[in-house]
């Protein structure tokens, strides 16, 4: 018991490593029973011993595990602190840049020996984070662009609609013109038969 509880004091090993020390701590236990259990009912004792070490070695690795996840957690968190910085402020242009940055959070977390099912867990939600911050980003861009469009095209339109008119006072003037010059033409011509 007191090997599981100085196991609990200090900082968090690998599964397989726990794993392996609690075998050892198995032998050790069994030996010492071995070595001083004296006769009686050894196979009670025996069978206690089983289910206390059991027992205490379900909760050795247990504990060592959520240790162990919350240490890759918190060392998850500081790695990402920077890319959450950059999400968070539209920094990454695409997913591409983004999952570069990613990748060497990646490589340094099995460095430090973080569990591949930590990693996914804790990248899952990020990763949707991201996806759904740059798909606004990108709609609002969109809509931008869409904005500007429409109001290049009302411009337009309104220039045209200028020229339009501008076209149709002109050719009203040059009709105006043509009839006042016809009906001049007609009154020189009149006037031209009256005089011979």
């Amino acid at each position: 018991e007191s090997e599981v509880a100085l196991a609990a004091e200090e900082p968090p090993i690998p599964d397989m490593e726990a794993r392996t020390r609690l075998r050892e701590m198995e032998v050790r236990a069994r030996g010492t029973f071995e070595a001083e259990a004296v006769d009686g009912d050894i196979e009670r004792h025996r069978a206690d011993l089983e289910g206390r070490l059991s027992e205490l070695g379900g909760r050795m690795i247990t504990d060592n595990a959520k240790r162990l996840e919350k240490r890759a957690v918190e060392f998850l968190e500081q790695a990402y602190a920077p890319i959450a910085d950059k999400v968070s402020s539209g920094k990454f242009e695409s997913y591409d840049e983004y999952e570069s940055d990613r990748k060497r959070i990646k490589v340094s977390c099995r460095e430090q020996n973080v569990s591949r099912e930590v990693i996914s867990t804790f990248m899952e939600d990020r990763i949707s984070d991201f996806a759904s911050r740059l798909d606004a980003r990108r709609r609002e861009e969109l809509q931008g662009e869409r904005s500007k469009a429409e109001a290049a095209a009302r411009a337009a339109k309104g220039e045209s609609d200028v020229a339009a008119q501008k076209h149709e006072m002109e050719v009203y003037a040059l009709k105006q013109r043509l009839e006042q010059s016809s009906a001049y033409l007609e009154e020189v011509r009149e006037r031209e038969r009256k005089a011979r």
